[in-house]
């Protein structure tokens, strides 16, 4: 743990938003509200770390850990900007590896990380890879028809058919 009392400066950044807390490059947190300064430890809210912070008008205020290491590192977003993990890592909060970007970017980010919500990662998903795989091995090899091949699966035949195409599951070859 860093000696609070020997804070490097250009390190620690204080938010016109939050002026009782300092927020470190390395993704640390510092609150400077009672007589004494302490180091914070983040909790998690949602699949990423943050804090309850009190505001300059003093309202409890839910922050991203991530969002606040950016902005003092990188200055305020741009409007509809979103804070992208350069390296897919949720928990790396430090300002080397935070920037802001698109959507589309934020995208390609977890695609090119494997953390994007497709294929049995997605939380709508009805089928595994395997399945889909051999669903387009039995369509090659018989050229069964959809319905059948979808009732062999449990699936709509709507769903079988946009699996066997690659209209969902495009990310498999």
């Amino acid at each position: 743990m860093t000696n609070i009392a020997k804070l490097e400066p250009g390190e620690w950044v204080t938010l016109q938003r939050y002026p009782k807390y300092m927020i470190g490059l390395d993704g640390s947190v510092i609150s400077l509200a009672g007589s004494t300064a302490r180091r914070l430890r983040p909790i998690r809210r949602g699949k990423y770390l943050g804090f309850t912070f009190v505001s300059a008008g003093g309202t409890l205020e839910p922050v991203y850990l991530h969002r606040l290491v950016a902005e003092a590192a990188h200055g305020a977003p741009p409007a509809g900007a979103v804070c992208r993990h350069l390296d897919g890592n949720p928990f790396n909060c430090a300002a080397a590896n935070l920037a802001w970007g698109t959507y589309s970017e934020n995208s390609a980010d977890a695609r090119k990380h494997g953390t994007a919500a497709i294929g049995e990662r997605s939380g709508r998903s009805s089928l595994t890879e395997a399945q889909v795989i051999e669903m387009r091995q039995i369509r090659a090899a018989s050229g069964a028809a959809y319905q059948r091949i979808a009732k062999q699966f449990g699936v709509t035949a709507m769903t079988a058919f946009r699996a066997i195409t690659g209209k969902n599951w495009s990310h498999l070859k």
